[in-house]
């Protein structure tokens, strides 16, 4: 019985695991397992207490609706500051708190978002002389409505600001979908859904674990590699991790007949460290997770920074390579599992000799994945844009045929992010063109001062990591603190490499406090092996180990590399 549900999970992912299953990573639901992107997510464990909401459309949106209208209204903000700059955070820190508390896509709570800001011009627009003001005062007088400590335009020529505010608004709404980093994203998924289909993924999967089955430590450094081999090419922690690897992990352990009573230190051992290797895999490059791009953005705003693959992939080489291989021992010395090697190695030969012959799909996209890497990993020599490498890419597995244009056509979370992580680019540079994201990261700066530079950033890394508590999806918590945290760090003298870094990695790094904090960790939590106050217990002691390694090993590599 075990073995024909081990065959059954691993022929198909569970059911309820779209590709790309992004909520951004999705909620967990009440019995912690996930829920796809296609799908209404429930309310997340922590509100489960305002579940009626649901019954109600639109009364889920309440909370959301009240924080915006009390920062709308807060006397807190800067005189010289543009009133514009404070209702775009005021509905931002609604929309965050609507992607925490209710059960609405965050494409649907983006859509709301734009169409809000649209409708009220609250966007930066330009009149026809080129002159940046915000859209709600176009066809105003110039010498009316702002500080006169407010910028050149106060102080301008008499007359009327020449500019359609309701147009302009629209203009900049949806101007965040030509950005090339939104596109590498895009394309990435695609690549992704190619090597789901063609069966890439599980054969990569089964092959590592074949040639590590030796022990059971061996097979969580197989996890580990296999995660760290998908990460590049799928974009989604939730669809590597939920679509390719969770069915591999629940496979392995019902075949060894391991449960919550026989060999059950040896579940816990796979299943932890398997959720452990995603979140690690998820840091290791810049289309680990659909969040870490926001990154990309946010370093160039705050310190001109070009933040690509290769620097990103680079920077984490030293410190995360010692966390991959430390992670693995870490958990066997918390489990104590205890596995016979030939009953591992005779349930892995089983479940790889049910995998189909090697097609010639898989031979091409092989060859286009290395190819890609390759031009990746050379950009900084090569001077070829990521994005166009990764258009390239899927245009090649698009006409070569590995991915029919029906299944580009059917894969809808990708055009879901595509939309979504647009959206947060644009309201990420409208907070900045106002001013707010600097105005945020003095705030947090004051309260720091005194510290050195490194004590500054190290406090904000453990601020950043802290806060991950309050969330139930990794890509939230960056999109909500990751501006405020660099531009604090930029404030206060932070070396600009090491606390782009430091902000990057511990984004996933960071979720592993919680069993709630993305989908996969759901999943995996779904079946029951650990205790979700284990899990939390567990998580904290793995958080403190990562940060220890980059406070060490990392500062160390990165003044190796001149970053500093």
């Amino acid at each position: 019985m075990a073995d024909s549900a081990a065959q059954q999970s691993l022929r198909s992912p569970p059911a309820h695991i779209g590709y790309g299953a992004i909520q951004i990573d999705s909620h967990p639901d009440t019995r912690g397992a996930s829920t796809a992107t296609c799908e209404s997510t429930p309310l997340p464990s922590y509100v489960r207490g305002l579940r009626w909401l649901e019954r109600i459309p639109g009364l889920q949106l309440l909370p959301a609706v009240a924080v915006t209208v009390l920062l709308w209204n807060l006397p807190i903000y800067p005189a010289s500051m543009d009133p514009t700059g404070p209702r775009i955070l005021s509905v931002y820190a609604g929309m965050i708190v609507a992607v925490m508390t209710t059960s609405y896509e965050l494409s649907v709570l983006i859509l709301m978002t734009l169409a809000f800001l649209t409708v009220t011009q609250n966007f930066q627009c330009h009149t026809r002389d080129g002159r940046p003001l915000a859209c709600n005062r176009c066809g105003t007088s110039r010498s009316a409505g702002l500080p006169s400590t407010y910028s050149p335009l106060a102080t301008a020529d008499r007359g009327i600001y020449e500019c359609d505010g309701l147009s302009g608004a629209f203009d900049v709404a949806i101007s965040g979908f030509v950005n090339k980093i939104n596109w590498l994203v895009f394309c990435a998924f695609h690549i992704g859904k190619a090597v789901m289909l063609t069966g890439l993924g599980q054969r990569i999967g089964f092959g590592l674990l074949r040639a590590m089955s030796g022990s059971v430590l061996s097979l969580g450094y197989a996890f580990c590699l296999v995660e760290l081999a998908l990460a590049p090419f799928v974009p989604s922690n939730t669809a590597r991790g939920g679509g390719i690897i969770y069915p591999i992990v629940i496979s392995v352990v019902q075949a060894l007949n391991a449960d919550h009573t026989h060999n059950a230190a040896t579940a816990r051992f796979l299943v932890f460290t398997a959720a452990q290797a995603n979140l690690i895999s998820s840091s290791f490059y810049i289309t680990g997770m659909a969040g870490n791009p926001l990154l990309t953005h946010r370093a160039h705003t705050v310190f001109d920074i070009e933040w690509d693959f290769s620097r990103w992939f680079v920077g984490n080489l030293g410190p995360g390579l010692t966390i991959l291989a430390i992670t693995p021992l870490l958990t066997y010395a918390l489990f104590r599992p205890k596995l016979d090697p030939e009953m591992a190695q005779m349930a892995i030969a089983h479940r790889s000799s049910e995998l189909k012959p090697f097609s010639r799909a898989e031979a091409q996209l092989c060859v286009i994945l290395l190819t890609a890497l390759v031009a990746w990993v050379t950009t900084p020599w090569t001077g070829v844009d990521s994005t166009v490498v990764a258009f390239l890419a899927f245009a090649l597995v698009v006409v070569t045929e590995v991915l029919p244009w029906r299944e580009v056509l059917a894969n809808h979370t990708a055009w879901d992010t595509l939309f979504w992580l647009g959206s947060f680019i644009i309201l990420a540079q409208q907070l900045n063109e106002f001013g707010v994201s600097a105005w945020l990261g003095s705030v947090l700066s004051y309260r720091l001062d005194g510290l050195g530079p490194w004590s500054a950033l190290w406090a904000l890394a453990v601020i950043y990591a802290a806060t991950m508590y309050l969330f139930s999806s990794m890509t939230s918590h960056i999109m909500a603190l990751s501006a405020p945290l660099l531009m604090a760090a930029a404030n206060l003298g932070c070396p600009p490499l090491p606390a782009i870094a430091i902000v990057s990695y511990l984004g996933p790094l960071s979720a592993c406090v919680t069993n709630y904090s993305t989908g996969v960790l759901s999943m995996y939590f779904s079946e029951k092996y650990i205790e979700r106050s284990a899990w939390f217990r567990l998580g904290l002691i793995m958080l403190v180990v990562y940060m220890a390694v980059y406070a060490t090993v990392g500062v160390a590599w990165w003044k190796l590399l001149q970053w500093y």
